[in-house]
């Protein structure tokens, strides 16, 4: 704000010129020209005084701007929409249409050094950049959809608030809400994102929803190959693979992370029926055998590099006249030796380093 003074009477013969002052300079500074400079937060006076000492004052009060975050997404069949703001839904829901781009900005912002940054996982693409200042994050007429996202504040602004986010996503609907670069949405899935909310809320202040929940991620996937049927489909993170009650043997797995969240492999090994125990494989890699009619009887996994620091990987297996056995960890062994009995059935499970078993080991 610029502050005017009037010299009364107009044509007084006096020199006109007129001196600003702040009374505490922490609160508001003033220029030469009237001219307010808010610093921090409070209430001073402003003075204007005459060349002949005459001065007139003015109460200032700084408050701190609230900032508002706005927000628009690209919809397939739709284009961009119009920008809703502070928590508002951007997107569909109920119409299957998926999120292609989005953009976001600040307004109201001028009390805070920093900005607002944010990136998105696409299909076919994984992880784009960090964007900010309303630039676009996904693409357009590509048919791409938007599958997580991750936003971020920084500076002053990462200091004084949170920015929470969740999405609306495909066969899951509203996902838990996510906080400052945590990420949104699922991976491993192929899933859409369909909408998104967006809200900014002062720092240690209480989330908008539940937080749980708000990043689905597939960690292991694996695939079976099974005595008259072949080759199954993959199945994930903790799912059956394979029969139970059909007395048909497993021959052969493959094995694979699903977006690793750090370096390093998985590798597995197999004692097959009159081989013994095989050599190890790697990420998809096939153990065991196609079209000899051999039995997998049991089988080892284990994680590699800073994957293996981070979790661990539990295994159990549906092993003939046994049923299901207990769960198997870290490079132990699953199944028999000495019964010439056929493994069934697998499931397999990352969890987190030194966090409890799936089931009875």
């Amino acid at each position: 704000e610029t502050l005017q003074a009037t010299i009364n009477p107009s044509d007084a013969t006096d020199d006109k010129t007129l001196t600003w002052k702040s009374e505490d300079e922490n609160i508001a500074k003033v220029d030469g020209n009237g001219k307010v400079t808010g610093v921090g937060t409070g209430t001073t006076n402003i003075t204007v005084i005459t060349s002949n000492r005459k001065s007139a004052a003015c109460k200032v009060t700084v408050v701190r701007q609230t900032p508002s975050v706005n927000y628009s997404t690209h919809v397939q069949d739709i284009g961009w929409q119009g920008y809703v703001k502070d928590g508002s839904t951007a997107g569909t829901t109920g119409q299957s249409k998926r999120l292609e781009a989005i953009r976001i900005k600040l307004s109201n912002n001028t009390s805070y050094k920093g900005t607002l940054q944010y990136q998105t996982h696409i299909q076919d693409i994984g992880w784009q950049g960090w964007k900010m200042n309303d630039d676009t994050s996904g693409t357009s007429g590509q048919s791409k959809r938007l599958e997580a996202i991750r936003i971020k504040l920084t500076d002053e602004l990462a200091e004084n608030y949170d920015i929470y986010y969740r999405v609306h996503a495909q066969e899951f609907g509203w996902l838990g809400w996510a906080k400052n670069g945590e990420s949104a949405g699922t991976a491993g899935y192929s899933y859409r994102l369909e909408a998104i909310e967006v809200k900014l809320v002062e720092k240690g202040g209480k989330a908008p929803g539940s937080t749980q929940d708000a990043y689905r991620q597939r960690y292991v996937s694996y695939q079976t190959h099974v005595q008259d049927i072949g080759w199954q489909g993959i199945k994930y993170d903790g799912e059956e693979a394979g029969t139970s009650g059909q007395s048909k043997r497993l021959e052969a797995i493959n094995i694979s992370l699903s977006n690793p969240l750090y370096s390093g492999s998985i590798e597995y090994q197999t004692h097959v029926q009159d081989i013994g125990w095989q050599g190890w494989k790697a990420n998809g890699q096939m153990a065991g055998t196609s079209g000899q009619s051999k039995r997998l009887e049991a089988i080892r996994i284990k994680l590699t590099g800073e994957m293996a620091k981070q979790y661990d990987i539990y295994y159990r297996v549906h092993s003939q006249e046994f049923g299901w056995l207990g769960w198997a960890k870290n490079g132990e062994s699953a199944g028999t030796e000495g019964y010439s009995y056929r493994l069934e059935a697998i499931q397999i499970q990352l969890v987190k380093k030194g966090s409890s078993a799936p089931g009875s080991t």
